[in-house]
């Protein structure tokens, strides 16, 4: 018997505990990554399920859906619209690798279709960003929904938060990024 191997024969056997062992591990490994990959899949769903809820929201004018409470800030079109391409994007980079090469241009959509949303947050938290650095209004804050310029603690109406924008900078590149690496 090789020294190489340490394998104990058990039986009529041979089995090795570091090769088990490893087995075990990988094992352990696979299913915490796909606990993870669940769980980051229901985040993504909830996260479109809340920007879907918001827009509605805006769409017949149900302030409660679009605040809390009235006496709060309202979530903006275009944050609800980052909450449903961002939540998107991780629903399907959650999906992971699909061995059988008939899904592999499903897989393909998926991806792209992933990026696409990912970019989209991106664009919009750095126009954002730009919009307050330039101090400018091109429009796009009230393209598709228009905002009371007395709304609670708004100081441009419909536009989010600066630091709504950075994170969604920050979010939608973080999404770029991780798809490039492959699924999650």
């Amino acid at each position: 018997m090789s020294t190489l191997t340490s394998a104990i024969v058990v039986g009529d056997r041979e089995s090795s505990p570091i090769s088990e062992a490893d087995t075990r591990s990988k094992a352990i490994r696979e299913a915490r990554g796909e606990r993870l990959r669940r769980f980051a899949s229901v985040a993504g769903a909830l996260v479109c399920l809340t920007g879907c809820t918001v827009l509605v929201g805006w769409a017949f004018d149900i302030t409660l859906l679009k605040s809390i409470l009235p006496e709060w800030v309202s979530m903006k079109p275009n944050t609800a619209a980052c909450f449903v391409l961002s939540g998107f994007a991780l629903v399907l980079r959650t999906k992971g690798d699909i061995a059988a090469p008939s899904h592999a241009s499903a897989q393909v959509v998926r991806n792209a279709s992933a990026a696409a949303c990912a970019t989209l947050v991106t664009l919009v938290g750095i126009v954002t960003v730009l919009e307050y650095t330039l101090h400018v209004q091109p429009g796009i804050d009230q393209l598709f929904f228009k905002d009371s310029p007395a709304a609670v603690l708004t100081v441009t109406p419909g536009r989010m938060a600066p630091n709504t924008a950075v994170c969604f900078m920050l979010l939608g590149t973080a999404l770029l990024i991780h798809h490039d690496a492959g699924p999650i």
